[in-house]
């Protein structure tokens, strides 16, 4: 019956007769619709394993990309993070070599600024000692000017030393302030009858720059305490450095004394040791200005860029 219902299609009036009561249909048509219902749902069958087969596949196919990518980004993450512990790593490396060398640069800075000071120390006191064993009171003074202009450059070296300013830089509120005080000293200027005040802005100053600065007020300061009191002459010696906002520095240098003598040319040869002063006002690139009444007022303007 098999072989029969393999080769012929199953009359069409029995799917219209399913209708009908079960008594109606013969055995043969039972046994015929039961063969078309077990063929249909095996076909159904079939074709629902296939799709769940097809699915199955699909939905393993795609597990196995999630997976793949799954993978992927944690490689991706587990790479990202070793080359951040890398980078981090050599960051801690490269900082410490930075402290090191800036460490030892402090050092050697600090060591070179303490031999200098030392060897200007030294030739100020082989000065002194030189001054000593002249007896003309007017090349002996010579000697100690010399003597005190070394000492205006060892200062700077020595604040420099105990500061350890690896810029290389000075601050002029403190140093003008020390070098006047050791001027004031050096010249054994009577306390009673002469004054000295300074007041400076707390400007960092370039080396070079402070240099120039401390030689220029010692220049000016020795000259005030040669000239300007004689007699016992009762009088201030006023020295002051302010910042102005345009850029530019302004050192004055002014005492209460007799003044200048008339006419004064500031730019003659030999005049109160003006050609010092004139050297290093250029070295600033600076200007200079002076007033002689009322005492004698000496104002260097020069721009902070050159520091």
């Amino acid at each position: 019956m098999n072989s029969i219902f393999a080769h012929r299609r199953v009359p069409d009036k029995l799917a219209h007769q399913r209708v009908r009561g079960i008594d109606n249909f013969t055995t043969e048509e039972l046994e015929l619709l039961q063969q078309q219902d077990e063929v249909a749902l095996h076909r159904a069958n079939a074709l629902l394993e296939q799709r769940v087969r097809a699915r199955t596949a699909d939905l393993t196919q795609s597990n196995a990309v999630l997976l793949a990518e799954n993978q992927a980004h944690k490689q991706a993450e587990h790479d990202q993070t070793k080359l951040l512990m890398r980078e981090q790593s050599l960051r801690r490396q490269l900082e410490a070599q930075l402290r090191a060398a800036l460490q030892e640069k402090e050092v050697l800075l600090r060591e070179v600024h303490h031999r200098v000071k030392n060897n200007l120390q030294v030739i100020a006191s082989l000065l002194d000692m030189q001054a000593d064993a002249i007896e003309d009171c007017s090349i002996r003074a010579l000697f100690e000017d010399s003597q005190q202009r070394i000492q205006a450059i060892a200062l700077i070296h020595e604040s420099l030393y105990l500061s350890g300013d690896v810029r290389a830089h000075v601050n002029a509120g403190e140093y003008l302030p020390q070098l006047s005080q050791r001027l004031f000293e050096a010249y054994r200027a009577p306390s009673d009858r002469l004054t000295l005040k300074v007041q400076a802005d707390p400007v960092w100053l370039a080396v070079q720059t402070a240099v120039s600065c401390g030689l220029l007020i010692t220049e000016l300061v020795t000259n005030s305490f040669k000239h300007a009191f004689p007699n016992g002459l009762v009088g201030e010696i006023q020295i002051t450095l302010r910042q102005d906002p345009a850029g530019t520095c302004v050192l004055s240098v002014r005492d209460t004394g007799v003044g200048v003598p008339e006419p004064l040319e500031i730019h003659a040869p030999a005049s109160l040791g003006w050609p010092l002063v004139r050297l290093l006002t250029e070295q600033l690139r600076g200007t200079i200005a002076l007033e002689g009444y009322g005492g004698t007022t000496v104002t260097i303007t020069f721009p902070l860029s050159c520091s």
